[in-house]
């Protein structure tokens, strides 16, 4: 009698250990399948993002009401930043994509409007409270960029990241929450960020719908920028 209980416990452990294990395989899986449509959808060159076009000096008086705008100069100014932008578009040879190889729990959960989204359909944030580890080898992207772990950076400030290490050529730093499902794995939400630097950066809720058994980004919702 006690060997068919230690049995049975047994069993019941193996299946508790098995469940959670399963289903973070799954995630993997749908998350490695997403991967190309999201970085196509949120993707910015960071090259580009802070290459700020030149505007006209404003003119005031001494009281400091406006006057009028000194376009000085300014045509060849813009003919100058947009062959500087042509040249960094044209430089694509060795440019990366970091990407923050931890799948943390979501933390936007009260922006979460997965019933208005999907029509209903409510999300559960079932086994979402650990922490996933990704292999980078298993995500795909339609981008120039080699992707690599964030991990490889210099431990430095991430301004330094890209203002002081532009060798890196480095186009910007991706992180991602864990997905949360409903309950037949058919829809689900993750947060997504892009950082530039300290005070640069974007974040997104990026709802995906499983649609002839292939997972596709049905909508993006922005949740804060710098």
């Amino acid at each position: 009698m006690k060997k068919l209980i230690a049995i049975v416990f047994l069993c019941i452990a193996f299946s508790n250990c098995e469940k959670p294990k399963s289903q973070i395989e799954i995630e993997k899986k749908v998350f490695a399948e997403v991967f190309p449509a999201i970085i196509d959808s949120i993707y910015i060159d960071s090259r580009l993002y802070s290459h700020i076009p030149p505007f006209p000096k404003r003119i005031y008086d001494k009281n400091g009401n406006f006057l009028k705008e000194d376009t000085t100069g300014l045509s060849l100014k813009i003919k100058k930043h947009r062959l500087e932008e042509k040249q960094i578009k044209s430089d694509t040879i060795n440019t990366k994509i970091a990407i923050d190889t931890i799948l943390n729990p979501i933390k936007e959960r009260q922006y979460i409007n997965s019933h208005k989204v999907f029509k209903g359909i409510n999300l559960h944030a079932f086994d979402t409270i650990q922490k996933i580890k990704l292999d980078l080898n298993l995500l795909k992207h339609n981008k120039s960029e080699r992707i690599i772990s964030t991990s490889e950076l210099p431990e430095v400030h991430i301004d330094d990241i890209f203002q002081k290490n532009k060798s890196l050529k480095l186009t910007g730093i991706y992180s991602f929450s864990r997905i949360v499902f409903d309950k037949t794995y058919n829809y689900g939400v993750l947060e997504a960020g892009y950082y530039c630097g300290g005070k640069c950066g974007q974040g997104f809720l990026v709802y995906i719908k499983k649609v002839e058994n292939k997972w596709t980004v049905f909508k993006i919702e922005p949740t804060w920028i710098a």
